[in-house]
């Protein structure tokens, strides 16, 4: 073999062996940083194994704004205005029956890989909508 291609396998090997340590250096799941909320909301969640939970500066990714649909209308719920929503799981979909602050009860359809965050007093919080039973909010 000669000098120029070994120098070719020696750096393709490099990239191969790189793309494996990258994929074997990933965090397991710890949540080190949450992003800060466009407003700050104080929940208390209910899991699927019913823990209950109070979350401080409650988002999806920043954002106070529930992504909801009502047929094929999309409606971006905003956090301000509910005051509890109860989740059902329905295989594909989560269906979801929300409590405004002003009394009205409407039911609404989500997608149920949507990640909630906060912090709580344990530390950051990440939970899947798929895994909650009620989110009760405090202010």
């Amino acid at each position: 073999m000669n000098r120029e291609v070994k120098t070719k396998l020696n750096l393709i090997f490099v990239f191969i062996l790189s793309l494996f340590l990258y994929a074997m250096g990933s965090n397991q799941g710890i949540l080190t940083k949450i992003p800060n909320p466009d407003r700050l909301f104080k929940v208390k969640i209910v899991d699927t194994d019913e823990n209950i939970i109070t979350v401080s500066k409650f988002s999806i990714d920043g954002l106070t704004y529930l992504p909801v649909k009502l047929g094929k209308t999309d409606i971006s719920l905003d956090f301000a205005k509910i005051n509890k929503i109860d989740l059902y799981n329905q295989n594909k979909f989560l269906k979801i029956k929300v409590y405004f602050k002003n009394g009205d009860i409407s039911y609404f359809v989500m997608n149920k890989n949507i990640y909630f965050v906060g912090k709580t007093k344990f530390g950051n919080l990440k939970i899947k909508a798929a895994n909650l039973i009620s989110i009760k909010f405090l202010q």
